[in-house]
């Protein structure tokens, strides 16, 4: 039999995994404070007492656990102070990455001690045996020299479009543009697990906000829109820019805080930008992406291309006054605008039902005389038919669409956050509703793609992730005086130069 120990196995995301896995037939066994004890024992879980600040306690928990097959780590990221790379490897074995299923079982645990040695030069670099199950976890960070120091942005993938830029039938999707669907869905997922692995080997600086759980709004909306096409994103925007187009190993230049990055280091995951993707910006600030798209959409009905503006944004930001303000302006002006609110039933840390008394944020849209749209927010089919009729309103001067998709993330309100705020069953039961296992299991079933085909993807996914995270490494720091660069536009009696 398989067995299991989890970290943080009483509460939040750690109680959910552990739920998942006896439900598998799994024999588990849960860490946690002892004060937690009547909370995480259960005739289907064993109880350990841990405290992941305490070397001795997480040694003794796991080592009474005996032969493990598979050790989650949803607990914390230190001990007794220290980060995870400057403790043993053979002491702590570091599990974070959740696959498809919502866990990861990547085998036995090896046995020899081996040892993690950060290099000098450069905080997080794992110089250790071949042993080492942390370096077979992280990508193989090659540091050989690029051939080509310019930065290739012929890689711009917008598949789901016609060369001329028209959208394609989306009642009768052809087999590979549902592959293309599919692989923009895992390459999210894994893009943002890989730079959940890498902020904690310490290669990424500063807080990572993860739509995992969230993919198919992103892949659904941006497959609805042309190259002309302009969005605005969130604080949880990784997604919404790969779904664009946009190019991972820029993207993981720009979390590793390298001059090879979308904006040089200076953006980082809240505020990366790239404005010839149409792709107008993260933002940190709640609610602050939809009057800038509010202002983009009216920037393009003056121009008269036909182009439209879609904003993302989640529940708590359609409590901001600037939500309100720009849906009525979006009405009065007939704006060609999409308002999509990905729905994750929490405002950070806040249920919905705790911070608004509407259940569906769609009917806002009625006072704004605007069509207030739910869709479902895992399913990428419907979100894509539900965004393809919005922005066919909006191209022929319809006007505006509220668009409420519902959905949930799998994991914390950012990297670090347990979700302790969280039901485990709740948990559970969207981790079952995975939108990458619905959308395979559909085309696999119904449009008749093989699972090898889909293996392949993932495959590919994986190739190409491990060049873009060996791209970031090898991209330079910039130099300390361009710290000022691209803050101010050069200007002529007042006005800028173009």
């Amino acid at each position: 039999m398989t067995v299991a120990f989890v970290t943080g196995g009483a509460q939040g995301i750690g109680a959910a995994v552990a739920r998942r896995f006896a439900a598998d037939g799994i024999d588990v066994t849960v860490g946690d404070l002892e004060e937690k004890r009547v909370a995480a024992e259960s005739d289907d879980l064993r109880f350990a007492p841990l405290d992941v600040t305490d070397e001795a306690s997480v040694r003794r928990a796991i080592g009474d656990a005996g032969e493990v097959d598979v050790l989650v780590n949803c607990a914390g990221v230190t001990i007794a102070g220290h980060p995870v790379d400057e403790v043993s490897l053979a002491d702590w074995q570091l599990q974070i990455r959740a696959r498809l299923r919502g866990y990861a079982d990547d085998g036995r645990l090896p046995t020899g001690a081996a040892r993690a040695t950060p290099r000098g030069d450069r905080r997080g670099t794992f110089c250790s045996s071949r042993r080492d199950r942390l370096s077979r976890l992280l990508p193989r960070l090659r540091r050989s020299k690029l051939r080509h120091r310019r930065i290739d942005r012929s890689g711009r993938r917008f598949p789901h479009l016609s060369d001329k830029g028209e959208r394609v039938n989306e009642t009768t999707p052809s087999r590979e543009r549902l592959v293309d669907l599919y692989r923009l869905l895992v390459l999210i997922r894994r893009f943002e697990e890989r730079a959940s692995e890498l902020r904690l080997a310490g290669f990424i600086p500063g807080f990572l906000h993860p739509s995992i759980g969230q993919e198919a709004v992103a892949v659904g909306v941006c497959a609805a829109l042309g190259p002309n096409d302009a969005i605005t994103s969130t604080h949880r925007g990784h997604g919404h820019m790969l779904a664009r187009g946009a190019d991972p190993r820029r993207m993981y230049a720009e979390l590793y805080a390298r001059r090879d990055g979308y904006n040089r280091a200076k953006g980082g995951s809240l505020h990366m930008i790239d404005t010839e993707l149409g792709f107008l910006g993260a933002n940190g600030i709640v609610g602050a992406g939809i009057p800038l798209a509010t202002g983009a959409a009216l920037q393009l009905k003056r121009r008269g291309t036909g182009a439209v503006a879609v904003s993302f944004f989640g529940d708590g930001a359609t409590n901001e006054g600037a939500f309100h303000e720009s849906l009525n302006l979006a009405s009065l002006w007939n704006l060609p605008a999409v308002y999509v609110c990905e729905n994750n039933l929490y405002g950070e840390f806040t249920r919905q039902d705790k911070h608004q008394t509407v259940k569906d944020v769609a009917v806002r849209a009625n006072a704004y005389a605007m069509p207030g749209v739910i869709a479902d927010g895992n399913d990428v089919l419907e979100t894509l038919r539900v965004t393809s009729e919005a922005v066919t309103r909006a191209r022929a001067g319809e006007g505006p669409t509220l668009i409420e998709a519902k959905t949930y993330r799998h994991r914390g309100h950012y990297e670090g956050d347990m979700g302790a705020y969280r039901p485990p069953d709740e948990v559970s039961q969207w981790l079952a509703r995975d939108p990458i296992i619905l959308f395979g299991r559909q085309v696999v079933e119904e449009h008749g793609v093989t699972q090898q085909r889909l293996d392949e993807v993932a495959a590919d996914v994986e190739r190409e992730l491990e060049e873009a995270a060996a791209f970031a490494d090898a991209s330079p720091h910039p130099a300390p005086e361009e710290a000022l660069e691209d803050v101010y536009a050069e200007t002529y009696e007042g006005a800028a130069l173009r």
